[in-house]
């Protein structure tokens, strides 16, 4: 009895597996239509031993770390140009109002200068500007 009955589930298994493998072969044959690429790449695949490719799946692993790199290296140069930018722009706002600020300053000080030599010519000769 338990022969027979081992023999069902054996069946009933082998069956199920069978299912299994032909779902999974129809998904790729889907996927080879889509893709010739990818049905040359599998066919390639198919002709090399398992130790050819562990191999390249370690020399694509690498490749893609150092492509990782590669970007973030990218990106870093990227924020610091964009810092760089930014301070370059702060800087020439700072240029173009300055010679405005500077301008202001010397005619606060010319005035100043003026007035402090009409004050003493005042103090002095009891006039100012040169009047009488």
């Amino acid at each position: 009895m338990s022969s027979s009955g081992d023999k069902e589930g054996a069946a009933a298994a082998s069956s199920s597996g069978a299912a299994a493998a032909s779902a999974a072969a129809s998904a790729l044959d889907a996927v080879f239509e889509e893709d010739p690429d990818f049905a040359a790449a599998w066919e390639s695949l198919q002709s090399k031993t398992a130790d050819e490719i562990r191999s390249r799946t370690e020399d694509l692993r690498r490749n893609i770390q150092i492509s990782r790199q590669e970007v973030r290296t990218v990106e870093l140069g990227m924020r610091r140009r964009q810092a760089e930018l930014r301070e370059l722009k702060e800087t020439l706002k700072l240029n173009v109002k300055l010679p405005y600020l500077v301008a202001n300053i010397q005619e606060v000080r010319m005035g100043r200068l003026v007035a402090s030599r009409a004050l003493r010519a005042v103090k002095r000769d009891g006039r100012a500007f040169g009047g009488k």
